[in-house]
């Protein structure tokens, strides 16, 4: 069930995971910019994960460290690597623009449905999600584990994905 909060989409769609809806959707993410990996097999000290740096920078991605997050430039070879990379309890956001992010992104990676209003994990997340999202200029993120959490500023991007 989707649900609108202020300018953001949530929704939670289950048995579904981000390598498929890269893999579904390659085209589509191919529009965005930047990527950025806050979560990686539940390891959220992404950029202290020396051999993924390695990995991508072997295949020719641009990639710079945002905290404990990684920032990587729009390629094929990033989506690729994602959907060979990612096995569950990862998150990815999506940018058109150079990120401004300033801290890291609310968790919405979990095996919790970002459309559960009477949970308090997600009333925390949905508290801080939509400012985080508006300030960093993040237009879509991913957080999978038992089923797939998305957010997303624009509509549209969803409705073309159509999960």
């Amino acid at each position: 069930m989707q649900t609108q909060l202020g300018h953001i989409v949530t929704n939670y769609v289950p048995r579904v995971n981000i390598p498929t809806v890269l893999f579904n959707h390659r085209k589509l993410f191919m529009r965005f910019s930047y990527i950025v990996i806050s979560s990686l097999d539940s390891y959220t000290n992404v950029s202290g994960m020396k051999d993924v740096v390695y990995g991508l920078s072997v295949i020719g991605c641009k990639v710079q460290e945002r905290g404990t997050a990684l920032q990587v430039e729009m390629s094929i070879q990033a989506v690729d690597f994602i959907i060979k990379t990612f096995t569950g309890f990862d998150e990815v956001w999506f940018f058109l623009e150079m990120p401004n992010i300033f801290r890291q992104p609310p968790s919405i990676t979990s095996d919790r449905s970002l459309t559960d209003i009477t949970d308090p994990f997600v009333m925390d997340t949905l508290s801080i999600l939509p400012e985080w999202m508006r300030t960093s200029g993040c237009t879509i993120g991913f957080g999978d584990g038992a089923g797939l959490n998305y957010v997303s500023s624009d509509p549209s991007v969803i409705a073309l994905m159509a999960i």
